[in-house]
């Protein structure tokens, strides 16, 4: 008989129509139906066949009649696949949060030291004052951004082409940076905290080898589609908000060094919020598309869904189709088929994106080495030596993942035809 070894919780979840739960194994999320919530309770109730037979049986009202093969069946197909009869993992071996694809992770804050500023920002989340806030510091962001980068960008710097940064501006602009960024996060922790779960901590970690913040927040799952697009939206709505008081405060500086500072932390919001938008890799975006269209497992679907198509346009192509994964993926769904079409559309533009910036990488790297030969170290020097390495990097980081995953994907075709 099965026995459930793995840690879980399974609990009944905010979901309009038939039963829903949301099954948590050893951190990771699952939505399940009732049958299996079920199953999985008598196994915990340690019940025989023959009890959960009858017991099964009796709540379809006999419409189905549930047999050993039958319930066998479902445990191997539905429940063993996620993990319940395998060992819990212990915490400090976790490597990975859940649906997120973070690796590595540093907690900055935990819940218990954000429980005062969480009190204080949540009511910024009731959804009459979020939709009034948002579409208002929206307009003014759409209406400022042009209109007061467009007139102001001709500093003093631009038109010289010297390096006017200095220690002030240092010390100003990378602590701002983060705190923007940890608002984001707030965000997002403030709004799940409003709708009754408690985040467990921000921290920072690595998303496709590039530096990220994150929130803790894997408990919104039980809640209905619309409060998770509120919170998955709490960090752009905090970012948009602190751009409408930057706007406003620059009426009144006149320090350069400052001006230009928030100038940058401006564009910074700017280019995280459109990031955060973008729907194709898994930040916000992506979360926001497959909440508000109802898409769980948004990627996995979307892949399915082109290997469908390549099989169709090329039968003799060497790809296997998952039966059990087509049964569940409506194929015909509108927003899926333009979701699917676009994201692969973005991938190419994307690895034209890559080309360009691996040339562009390999020029500034030869004028990294003659500026360092010149002994060039001013702080616009070594934001630029900074700035290459880490391009340098992630394409270095990507090639040998790419390859990697080409070498293991051909391996795999000639072991079939074997």
């Amino acid at each position: 008989m099965y026995e459930l070894t793995a840690s879980y919780t399974i609990e009944e979840i905010d979901a309009s129509g038939k039963k829903k739960f949301l099954l948590t194994v050893n951190d990771k999320p699952y939505y399940v139906g009732e049958l299996v919530y079920l199953i999985i309770r008598f196994l915990s109730e340690k019940k025989s066949t023959d009890e959960m037979l009858e017991s099964l049986n009796r709540w379809s009202n006999n419409q189905y009649n549930f047999t050993k093969g039958t319930l066998f069946g479902i445990i191997e197909q539905h429940i063993k696949p996620l993990g319940l009869f395998e060992k819990a993992i212990p915490q400090d071996q976790k490597k990975q949060l859940p649906l997120t694809g973070i690796q590595g992770q540093w907690t900055l804050v935990k819940f218990e030291h954000l429980r005062i500023f969480l009190e204080v920002f949540k009511y910024a989340f009731h959804p009459v004052v979020f939709t009034i806030l948002f579409i208002g510091s929206a307009a003014v962001n759409y209406f400022y951004v042009n209109q007061f980068l467009g007139a102001n960008t001709a500093t003093a710097a631009a038109q010289t082409g010297e390096c006017l940064r200095n220690a002030n501006y240092v010390l100003l602009f990378y602590p701002l940076a983060f705190l923007v960024l940890f608002f984001h996060e707030m965000g997002h922790a403030a709004a799940s905290y409003m709708y009754g779960v408690k985040p467990k901590n921000i921290g920072f970690g690595f998303y496709l080898a590039l530096p990220v913040l994150y929130a803790d927040i894997t408990g919104v799952w039980k809640l209905n589609r619309w409060k998770r697009t509120i919170i998955n939206l709490g960090g752009i709505y905090m970012q948009l908000l602190i751009n409408t008081v930057i706007f406003y405060v620059l009426r009144y500086l006149t320090d350069s060094t400052v001006i230009e500072v928030l100038m940058y932390i401006i564009i910074l919001n700017m280019g995280t919020v459109v990031i955060n938008l973008n729907p194709f890799f898994r930040f916000d975006g992506y979360w926001i598309y497959s909440d508000l269209f109802n898409l769980p497992n948004l990627r996995k679907q979307s892949n399915v869904y082109l290997l469908k198509a390549i099989k169709y346009l090329f039968p003799k192509a060497p790809i296997n189709l998952n039966e059990n994964a087509l049964k569940n993926i409506n194929l015909k769904n509108p927003f899926l088929i333009v979701y699917s079409v676009l994201k692969y559309a973005f991938f190419i533009y994307i690895a034209k994106f890559i080309v360009i910036l691996i040339a562009q990488s390999i020029m500034d790297l030869s004028l990294v080495f003659s500026q360092m030969a010149a002994m060039d170290f001013s702080i616009c020097a070594i934001e630029f030596y900074a700035k290459t390495c880490f391009s340098l990097g992630v394409i270095t980081y990507f090639s040998y993942k790419y390859t990697k995953v080409s070498r293991n994907y051909v391996r795999n075709i000639r072991a079939q035809k074997v």
